[in-house]
């Protein structure tokens, strides 16, 4: 008697094992599909077809930091290409509902390594088309303002549209006064406790990483951390 018993309990068991599994397999499909929670993967997998030198572990990343933002205001990336980095970015714009996208990119790459930027023009005078192709085809068009002028000219139209940065990620110019400009320009258009993000800080971009020293220096960050290749940090104060 005792062993039947034991084996039913045993059944009784796995089938309960079972019945526990196939309940949680449905929750979590009902979770990951009614809209209220995002999937990262999914994010990778529709941008995996658009040219992007930004790894995929990158571009979550960059999803996750803006997306659970609280702060009010709009999102700037400086250095789109092809909107690799942009579609993250746009998605956690549109899933959080919070403020506006601008995406500035010149398409003309930066100077002296054009080469590294070319899809399939030799001139790049593919690159803006397909960037709003990109952009239209995950249905993000309606999401991003492209700005496809110099760093100078779309600090002063967002200057003229008043807006006020909550998340900066630059990702232009890597040569020292590239990015200096880039920072001269931009910082002042920023929130306190806005997060800003500079990508290639890295030994091969030494530009980028003279201008982080001194930004340190200066105090201007009140939190900051290293990931592969890049910098995030906090403002911790006005600086317009």
């Amino acid at each position: 008697m005792g062993t039947f018993v034991n084996q039913a309990l045993g059944v009784l068991g796995l089938k309960l094992s079972r019945t526990a599994a196939a309940n949680a397999a449905g929750l979590y499909s009902t979770l990951f599909n009614n809209g209220r929670v995002t999937e990262l993967d999914g994010l990778v997998a529709c941008a995996r077809g658009i040219p992007g030198m930004l790894s995929e572990e990158s571009g979550k990343f960059l999803f996750a930091l803006c997306h659970m933002q609280q702060l009010e205001g709009d999102v700037v990336e400086i250095g789109s290409w092809q909107g690799y980095s942009t579609s993250y970015l746009a998605r956690a714009v549109a899933e959080s509902g919070r403020g506006r996208m601008y995406a500035i990119d010149h398409f003309g790459g930066n100077v002296g390594k054009q080469a590294l930027y070319r899809v399939k023009e030799p001139d790049l005078s593919d690159l803006e088309r397909n960037f709003r192709n990109n952009m239209s085809r995950l249905g993000l068009d309606s999401v991003v303002r492209l700005l496809p002028v110099s760093s100078e000219e779309a600090a002063a139209q967002l200057r003229r549209e008043s807006a006020r940065i909550r998340f900066l990620f630059i990702d232009g110019d890597h040569s020292r006064q590239g990015v200096q400009r880039d920072v001269d320009l931009f910082f002042p258009l920023l929130r306190t406790g806005a997060i800003v993000v500079f990508d290639d800080c890295s030994p091969s971009a030494p530009g980028v990483i003279e201008v982080i020293d001194e930004l340190l220096d200066r105090n201007v960050f009140d939190r900051a951390f290293a990931y592969p290749n890049s910098f995030v940090a906090t403002v911790g104060r006005e600086l317009g």
